[in-house]
Protein backbone atom coordinates (compact mmCIF):
# COMPACT_ATOMS: atom_id res chain seq x y z
CA UNK A 1 0.00 0.00 0.00
CA UNK A 2 1.31 3.44 -0.89
CA UNK A 3 2.30 5.80 1.89
CA UNK A 4 -0.01 8.83 1.79
CA UNK A 5 -0.09 9.18 5.62
CA UNK A 6 -3.84 8.68 5.47
CA UNK A 7 -5.86 7.90 8.55
CA UNK A 8 -8.98 5.77 8.43
CA UNK A 9 -11.98 6.96 10.39
CA UNK A 10 -15.49 5.64 11.00
CA UNK A 11 -16.45 8.66 13.11
CA UNK A 12 -19.89 9.40 11.64
CA UNK A 13 -19.93 12.94 13.01
CA UNK A 14 -16.63 13.78 11.33
CA UNK A 15 -17.72 12.18 8.06
CA UNK A 16 -21.12 13.89 7.93
CA UNK A 17 -19.68 17.25 9.01
CA UNK A 18 -17.09 17.10 6.23
CA UNK A 19 -19.66 16.11 3.59
CA UNK A 20 -22.08 18.80 4.78
CA UNK A 21 -19.39 21.48 4.54
CA UNK A 22 -18.43 20.29 1.06
CA UNK A 23 -22.08 20.51 -0.02
CA UNK A 24 -22.57 23.92 1.61
CA UNK A 25 -19.37 25.41 0.16
CA UNK A 26 -19.79 23.64 -3.20
CA UNK A 27 -16.13 22.68 -2.93
CA UNK A 28 -14.76 20.61 -5.84
CA UNK A 29 -14.89 16.83 -5.79
CA UNK A 30 -12.80 14.53 -7.96
CA UNK A 31 -14.71 11.42 -9.07
CA UNK A 32 -13.08 8.58 -10.96
CA UNK A 33 -13.62 5.03 -12.16
CA UNK A 34 -10.99 2.43 -13.04
CA UNK A 35 -11.78 0.37 -16.14
CA UNK A 36 -8.79 -1.92 -16.62
CA UNK A 37 -5.91 0.29 -17.76
CA UNK A 38 -8.32 3.12 -18.52
CA UNK A 39 -9.40 5.66 -15.94
CA UNK A 40 -12.36 8.02 -16.25
CA UNK A 41 -11.85 11.15 -14.13
CA UNK A 42 -14.47 13.90 -13.79
CA UNK A 43 -15.02 17.00 -11.65
CA UNK A 44 -18.14 17.26 -9.55
CA UNK A 45 -19.79 18.90 -6.55
CA UNK A 46 -22.20 17.55 -3.94
CA UNK A 47 -25.65 18.88 -4.79
CA UNK A 48 -27.48 17.31 -1.84
CA UNK A 49 -27.24 14.84 1.01
CA UNK A 50 -30.45 12.86 1.58
CA UNK A 51 -30.38 11.51 5.12
CA UNK A 52 -33.73 9.74 4.67
CA UNK A 53 -32.38 7.46 1.93
CA UNK A 54 -28.77 7.70 3.12
CA UNK A 55 -27.51 9.04 -0.21
CA UNK A 56 -24.96 11.60 -1.35
CA UNK A 57 -25.90 13.14 -4.70
CA UNK A 58 -23.14 14.44 -6.96
CA UNK A 59 -23.52 16.52 -10.12
CA UNK A 60 -20.97 17.81 -12.67
CA UNK A 61 -19.33 21.05 -11.53
CA UNK A 62 -19.93 22.40 -15.05
CA UNK A 63 -23.69 22.72 -15.76
CA UNK A 64 -23.04 22.15 -19.47
CA UNK A 65 -21.32 18.78 -18.97
CA UNK A 66 -22.61 15.28 -18.26
CA UNK A 67 -21.16 12.25 -16.54
CA UNK A 68 -19.99 9.35 -18.72
CA UNK A 69 -19.25 6.76 -16.03
CA UNK A 70 -20.29 3.13 -16.46
CA UNK A 71 -22.40 1.31 -13.90
CA UNK A 72 -22.14 -0.63 -11.72
CA UNK A 73 -18.32 -0.35 -11.43
CA UNK A 74 -16.82 1.14 -8.28
CA UNK A 75 -16.68 4.94 -8.00
CA UNK A 76 -13.89 6.73 -6.10
CA UNK A 77 -14.64 10.12 -4.53
CA UNK A 78 -12.11 12.60 -3.24
CA UNK A 79 -12.52 16.11 -1.86
CA UNK A 80 -10.01 18.34 -3.61
CA UNK A 81 -10.09 20.95 -0.85
CA UNK A 82 -11.60 18.93 1.98
CA UNK A 83 -9.85 16.08 3.70
CA UNK A 84 -11.79 13.01 2.56
CA UNK A 85 -11.39 10.00 0.27
CA UNK A 86 -13.67 6.99 -0.14
CA UNK A 87 -15.06 4.53 -2.67
CA UNK A 88 -18.55 3.18 -3.19
CA UNK A 89 -19.71 0.07 -5.00
CA UNK A 90 -23.44 0.61 -4.47
CA UNK A 91 -24.13 3.42 -6.93
CA UNK A 92 -26.75 4.74 -9.29
CA UNK A 93 -25.60 6.84 -12.23
CA UNK A 94 -27.27 8.91 -14.91
CA UNK A 95 -25.85 11.67 -17.09
CA UNK A 96 -26.47 14.42 -14.58
CA UNK A 97 -26.33 12.72 -11.18
CA UNK A 98 -24.48 10.09 -9.20
CA UNK A 99 -26.17 8.60 -6.12
CA UNK A 100 -23.86 6.92 -3.59
CA UNK A 101 -24.45 5.66 -0.07
CA UNK A 102 -23.20 7.89 2.72
CA UNK A 103 -19.94 6.16 3.71
CA UNK A 104 -19.47 4.55 7.11
CA UNK A 105 -15.68 4.68 6.78
CA UNK A 106 -13.37 7.04 4.88
CA UNK A 107 -9.74 8.04 4.65
CA UNK A 108 -8.95 11.52 5.90
CA UNK A 109 -5.86 13.54 5.09
CA UNK A 110 -4.76 17.17 5.01
CA UNK A 111 -2.13 17.50 2.31
CA UNK A 112 -2.83 15.95 -1.06
CA UNK A 113 -1.16 17.24 -4.17
CA UNK A 114 1.99 18.43 -2.34
CA UNK A 115 2.40 15.23 -0.36
CA UNK A 116 5.15 12.85 -1.40
CA UNK A 117 4.15 9.31 -2.33
CA UNK A 118 6.82 6.82 -1.28
CA UNK A 119 7.25 3.62 -3.30
CA UNK A 120 10.59 2.48 -1.84
CA UNK A 121 13.71 0.92 -3.31
CA UNK A 122 11.88 -2.21 -4.51
CA UNK A 123 9.27 -0.13 -6.34
CA UNK A 124 7.39 -1.86 -9.19
CA UNK A 125 6.86 1.55 -10.84
CA UNK A 126 9.13 2.71 -13.64
CA UNK A 127 9.83 6.04 -15.27
CA UNK A 128 11.09 6.58 -18.81
CA UNK A 129 13.35 9.62 -19.10
CA UNK A 130 15.55 11.21 -21.75
CA UNK A 131 18.54 13.52 -21.60
CA UNK A 132 20.23 15.49 -24.36
CA UNK A 133 23.55 14.01 -25.45
CA UNK A 134 25.04 17.50 -25.47
CA UNK A 135 23.82 21.09 -25.44
CA UNK A 136 24.37 21.63 -29.17
CA UNK A 137 22.47 18.55 -30.37
CA UNK A 138 18.86 17.40 -30.25
CA UNK A 139 20.03 13.78 -29.94
CA UNK A 140 18.77 12.18 -26.74
CA UNK A 141 19.55 9.08 -24.70
CA UNK A 142 16.72 7.14 -23.05
CA UNK A 143 16.73 5.47 -19.62
CA UNK A 144 14.15 3.44 -17.70
CA UNK A 145 14.57 3.82 -13.93
CA UNK A 146 12.64 2.70 -10.85
CA UNK A 147 10.59 5.39 -9.10
CA UNK A 148 11.45 5.82 -5.42
CA UNK A 149 8.95 8.56 -4.60
CA UNK A 150 6.79 11.19 -6.27
CA UNK A 151 5.05 14.48 -5.50
CA UNK A 152 3.50 17.26 -7.56
CA UNK A 153 6.81 19.12 -7.50
CA UNK A 154 9.36 16.38 -8.06
CA UNK A 155 10.35 12.75 -8.29
CA UNK A 156 13.27 10.56 -7.31
CA UNK A 157 14.62 7.51 -9.11
CA UNK A 158 17.07 4.79 -8.18
CA UNK A 159 19.36 3.11 -10.69
CA UNK A 160 22.61 1.21 -11.14
CA UNK A 161 26.06 2.80 -10.89
CA UNK A 162 26.85 2.30 -14.59
CA UNK A 163 24.40 5.07 -15.54
CA UNK A 164 25.76 7.59 -13.04
CA UNK A 165 28.20 9.04 -15.60
CA UNK A 166 25.30 10.53 -17.58
CA UNK A 167 23.92 12.65 -14.71
CA UNK A 168 25.05 15.51 -12.52
CA UNK A 169 23.37 18.19 -10.45
CA UNK A 170 21.70 20.56 -12.89
CA UNK A 171 21.23 17.99 -15.69
CA UNK A 172 17.98 18.67 -17.56
CA UNK A 173 15.78 15.62 -18.09
CA UNK A 174 12.59 14.93 -20.01
CA UNK A 175 10.17 12.39 -18.54
CA UNK A 176 8.21 10.46 -21.18
CA UNK A 177 6.36 8.04 -18.91
CA UNK A 178 5.58 7.72 -15.21
CA UNK A 179 4.21 4.39 -14.06
CA UNK A 180 1.39 3.48 -16.47
CA UNK A 181 0.98 7.07 -17.72
CA UNK A 182 2.56 7.80 -21.14
CA UNK A 183 2.96 11.56 -21.56
CA UNK A 184 2.15 13.29 -24.85
CA UNK A 185 4.15 16.28 -23.65
CA UNK A 186 7.20 15.25 -21.62
CA UNK A 187 7.62 16.58 -18.10
CA UNK A 188 10.69 18.78 -17.87
CA UNK A 189 12.87 18.59 -14.79
CA UNK A 190 16.32 19.22 -13.40
CA UNK A 191 18.51 16.96 -11.26
CA UNK A 192 18.89 18.46 -7.78
CA UNK A 193 20.87 15.70 -6.07
CA UNK A 194 22.62 12.37 -6.59
CA UNK A 195 23.61 10.10 -3.71
CA UNK A 196 24.65 6.52 -3.11
CA UNK A 197 22.19 4.39 -1.16
CA UNK A 198 22.24 0.90 0.36
CA UNK A 199 19.26 -1.31 1.15
CA UNK A 200 18.51 -4.96 1.84
CA UNK A 201 16.55 -7.06 -0.66
CA UNK A 202 15.85 -10.76 -0.04
CA UNK A 203 18.77 -10.95 2.37
CA UNK A 204 21.26 -9.26 0.03
CA UNK A 205 22.79 -5.80 0.38
CA UNK A 206 22.07 -3.68 -2.72
CA UNK A 207 23.92 -0.50 -3.73
CA UNK A 208 22.36 1.99 -6.10
CA UNK A 209 22.26 5.66 -6.98
CA UNK A 210 19.27 7.74 -5.88
CA UNK A 211 18.56 10.80 -8.03
CA UNK A 212 16.21 13.62 -7.07
CA UNK A 213 14.52 15.64 -9.82
CA UNK A 214 12.57 18.91 -9.44
CA UNK A 215 9.87 19.52 -12.05
CA UNK A 216 9.89 22.74 -14.02
CA UNK A 217 6.15 23.06 -13.30
CA UNK A 218 4.02 20.91 -10.93
CA UNK A 219 2.44 17.80 -12.45
CA UNK A 220 -1.31 17.30 -12.66
CA UNK A 221 -3.61 15.66 -10.14
CA UNK A 222 -4.49 13.09 -12.82
CA UNK A 223 -0.93 11.76 -12.86
CA UNK A 224 -0.81 11.48 -9.05
CA UNK A 225 -4.20 9.73 -9.03
CA UNK A 226 -2.83 7.03 -11.35
CA UNK A 227 -0.76 5.70 -8.43
CA UNK A 228 -3.76 4.89 -6.20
Amino acid sequence: MLNFNLRITNDSLEIISTLNKMQRDQSPVLVWQNLGEKRIIRNAVISAIDFVTGKVILVPNDPYKNFDFLGPQTIYIRGQEKSILFKRESIKIDKRRIFVDIPNEVRMFEKRINHRIKFGFNSPYLGTIEIKINSTSELRKEFIFNLYDLSAKGVSFNFNFKDQIFFAEGTEIFIRKLGQIPLKTPIEGRVVYLKRIEFMSQGSRINKIKMGVAFKTPISEKILQSFY
